[in-house]
């Protein structure tokens, strides 16, 4: 389950984001791909620690 979504996540930042550059969505170039990154694994940290938390409460 926690893989999965971590695959889907990871997937969907290294397809979409050179995908939204072609279409002309990522105007700001290089800095504005490293944003999307930190975000796309600050998403999957929070997603992964409340998976981690309802599959395996304290």
């Amino acid at each position: 389950m926690t893989w999965s979504l971590v695959s889907v996540a990871a997937v969907i930042g290294v397809v979409g984001a050179p995908m939204a550059h072609r279409l002309g969505w990522l105007p700001l170039g290089p800095a504005f791909l490293i944003l999307l990154l930190s975000v796309v694994v600050s998403f999957i940290t929070v997603v992964v620690g409340i998976v981690t938390v309802v599959r395996d409460p304290a």
